[in-house]
C-alpha cells in the first residue's frame, strides 16, 4: 500500500482519536475530560492507583501529550459528536463514536497546534511510515491488542519524519515515552537502522550504474 499525503495525515490523526475514544469506552465508571485526559497521559496519583484506573489498556499510552492537549482533542470529538457529555460531566460514546472504533464512519480531523508534523512529508518518510505501520500491526497481532495502542498514528508519522538516530532522540518524540521507550524503542531503532542501510545501499547502486560506463564507449 503506498501512502498519500492525505493518507498520512488521516493516518496520525485517527490515531490520537481512536486512543480517545477507546480510553471512555473502557472505562468501568465512566469520567470527565481531565480524568480521562489524566488515563491516557499515564497520571501518578493516588487516586488512580487506588480506583485501578492504570490497569486499563489504554493508560499511559498517550503519555507524551500534555493535559491541556488532550483536553482540546475529547473537546473536538465532543464537537464532532463523537463523544457526548451526561448532566453530570462524564463523557460517553456516541453511535457515531462507537461506528467510527469499528471502522465505519471516516471524519476529518483537524488537529491544529497538537502535532509537529506537517503535509509536506518526503516520499522517503512516507515510505518509512508504511514500513513503521507493518511493525506496530506485527506487534499488535503478538500481544493481542490494537495497533495505536502499540505506536499512536501521530507518534508513527512523527517518528517518520524526523527519523531519530538513537534511544535519546526517539525518547523526545510525543507519544514516545518511558513505557513505549522500554517496550518498542529497541524494535524501532532496529527498523530505522535496517531502513537506513538500505537507503545507503540503494543510493552506492545508482552511483555506480551512472559511472559504470561512459555513453559511447563499448563495453570491454
Amino acid at each position: 500500500m503506498e501512502l498519500t499525503q492525505i493518507d498520512v495525515v488521516t493516518m496520525y490523526e485517527r490515531g490520537l482519536a481512536s486512543c480517545v475514544l477507546y480510553c471512555v469506552a473502557e472505562q468501568p465508571v465512566k469520567l470527565g475530560r481531565w480524568k480521562t485526559a489524566d488515563i491516557l497521559r499515564g497520571a501518578r496519583d493516588i487516586g488512580t492507583y487506588r480506583r485501578g484506573w492504570n490497569t486499563l489498556e489504554t493508560y499511559g499510552v498517550l503519555g507524551s501529550f500534555s493535559r491541556k492537549d488532550l483536553v482540546a482533542m475529547i473537546d473536538h470529538l465532543l464537537s464532532l459528536g463523537m463523544l457526548e457529555r451526561t448532566l453530570n460531566g462524564t463523557l460517553e460514546l456516541t453511535d457515531d463514536g462507537r461506528r467510527y472504533l469499528r471502522g465505519e464512519l471516516e471524519i476529518e480531523y483537524y488537529l491544529k497546534g497538537l502535532l509537529n508534523v506537517g503535509t509536506n512529508v518526503s516520499d522517503s518518510a512516507m515510505h518509512l511510515a508504511e514500513r513503521l505501520d507493518e511493525f506496530r500491526v506485527r506487534t499488535a497481532q503478538q500481544e493481542g491488542k490494537r495497533s495505536y495502542l502499540v505506536l499512536p498514528g501521530a507518534t508513527l508519522m512523527e517518528i517518520a519524519c524526523r527519523q531519530p538516530r538513537d534511544l535519546s532522540e526517539l525518547s523526545e518524540i510525543r507519544g514516545m515515552g518511558d513505557r513505549k521507550i522500554e517496550l518498542y524503542g529497541e524494535g524501532v531503532m532496529a527498523l530505522l537502522d535496517d531502513w537506513r542501510k538500505e537507503l545507503k545501499g540503494g543510493s552506492k547502486r545508482g552511483k555506480k550504474r551512472k559511472g559504470g560506463r561512459k555513453k559511447g564507449v563499448p563495453r570491454q
